[in-house]
């Protein structure tokens, strides 16, 4: 059977992705319980086979368990050693950006023109400003498209730019152990249109694409291999080249689909002339509702894409990680986490020189509970066993609500969050594997030391 080879032009085959909203609300009433310098804690007998389960998949581990309404800790293993937490990460990212940004901040996509519209006619280029908006979809643009139609414009002569600078570098791409290449690595920049990626349709199913770069005008060529058997299309992935390109496209696209005409060809990036006028803006959902995708579905794109805006609306544009970092530093030491015994490196978990420890995840999940202006929206992100996020397939058991972040690589397995039990006692906990040999055995051993945690009471 041989192998045909096909090149494809990609354009603007626009990947949509839902995100669901925060969800309810948590009512339970959070009492105003500080952190125990000295807290009294339990030997962890009645824990010892899911421990010895854990000890037997994993080189490393950690754990720590505290009652919320009490401050004992019910169980403790190695909890100040720093281990890599993989996706855990996105909780202290999110942490962070509640904290300094608040609940109801938006990020604003904004249009701008060298002057006004005269007669409905943009006489030159306009220019798309990004501010790091993590969920800017097709959908947003046509939104964005459509208010430029609705201020009377019909026609722009010039181009259309894209500026990048609040992020420094405008595009990065985020690896892991110096591999580039899987779909879970993001491309970030300050404006970003499908988490700068797009689908591609084959049928029938490829055997491989593989991508030969930006070839301009929001298009890039990849190469696919097939086989000649039939079979059922199937959706791939491409990740942009070009992500200010790919943008200036889309948008191009979505005016003229709006009814206004864009003579000139869709370009590149650019800075925004300084004396450049808004014509037109987009301000995304509040960070609160963001945080519920990212979180429960444990989006790499949006926590990295969270990080650098964090750095450049805190510290001073362009944002750029290490501010970002800098800032849930400071915001951990604020809410008196000790940040010293931190390693961080990235916002979303995917580096491997990132290092932090169940005592500092569990510090984290007691200040988020004891803080009324970011508690609900913050454990509403959280993914829901048996129900809603990257828990959904998980602790079933009757009687045990589960309010949490996990974290998977290669050789890692983690759980951090809230575990409540039939009497309604709440426990923070904090569970981290490193150098797994068999992750589905090492998910099974957390899930049932999760599960024991929440009858510990009864």
């Amino acid at each position: 059977m041989r192998m045909l080879f096909y090149t494809i032009f990609a354009s603007i085959l626009c990947l949509n992705i839902g995100v669901i909203a925060a969800g309810s609300k948590v009512h339970n009433s959070a009492p105003n319980r500080p952190w125990p310098a000295e807290p009294e804690t339990r030997d962890g007998t009645g824990f010892q086979t899911p421990l010895e389960r854990i000890g037997k998949i994993a080189g490393t581990a950690g754990v720590l368990v505290v009652s919320l309404s009490s401050g004992e800790t019910v169980l403790e293993s190695r909890s100040e050693d720093s281990f890599i937490p993989a996706s855990l990460m996105k909780l202290l990212t999110s942490y962070a950006a509640l904290k300094k940004l608040g609940p109801s901040f938006r990020f604003t996509t904004r249009v701008m023109a060298a002057g006004e519209p005269v007669e409905g006619i943009i006489s030159g280029d306009i220019w798309i400003k990004g501010s790091g908006d993590p969920l800017f979809t097709s959908d947003k643009a046509v939104e964005l498209a459509k208010s430029i139609k609705d201020k009377g414009i019909r026609e722009i002569r010039g181009g259309i730019f894209v500026d990048n600078s609040f992020f420094q570098p405008p595009s990065e791409r985020i690896c892991i152990n110096a591999d580039c290449r899987g779909a879970y690595n993001p491309l970030v920049s300050a404006a970003a249109i499908d988490f700068n990626t797009m689908r591609v349709r084959i049928t029938p199913q490829p055997k491989k694409i593989r991508s030969h770069g930006a070839i301009g005008n929001g298009r890039q060529q990849s190469q696919v291999s097939r086989r000649t058997r039939g079979g059922q299309p199937m959706d791939h992935l491409v990740r942009a080249q070009d992500p200010a390109t790919l943008f200036a496209h889309a948008i191009k696209v979505a005016l003229e689909r709006s009814g206004v005409r864009v003579l000139g060809a869709s370009a590149t990036d650019a800075k925004t002339p300084p004396d450049a006028k808004e014509i037109a803006s987009y301000d995304s959902p509040p960070l609160a509702e963001l945080l519920s995708g990212l979180n429960k579905y444990s989006n790499n794109f949006m926590a990295e894409m969270l990080l650098r805006s964090l750095g450049g609306y805190m510290e001073g544009a362009p944002g750029n990680s290490a501010k970002g970092l800098a800032v849930i530093r400071t915001a951990l030491r604020e809410s008196g986490i000790s940040e010293d015994i931190l390693e961080l490196d990235c916002g979303s978990g995917l580096s491997r020189l990132c290092k932090v420890s169940p005592h500092t995840l569990c510090r984290l999940l007691a200040a988020v509970w004891n803080d009324n202006e970011i508690r609900e929206e913050f454990i509403s992100s959280l993914a829901v066993n048996g129900e809603k996020g990257t828990l959904m397939k998980r602790m079933h058991k009757p009687g045990v609500t589960v309010r949490g972040k996990t974290g998977t690589l290669d050789d890692v397995i983690g759980f951090a969050g809230y575990v409540t039990g039939p009497s309604g006692r709440t426990f923070a906990a904090a569970i981290i594997l490193n150098e797994v040999r068999d992750r589905f055995k090492a998910r099974q051993a957390v899930d049932s030391l999760i599960e024991q945690v929440a009858f510990s009471d009864q």
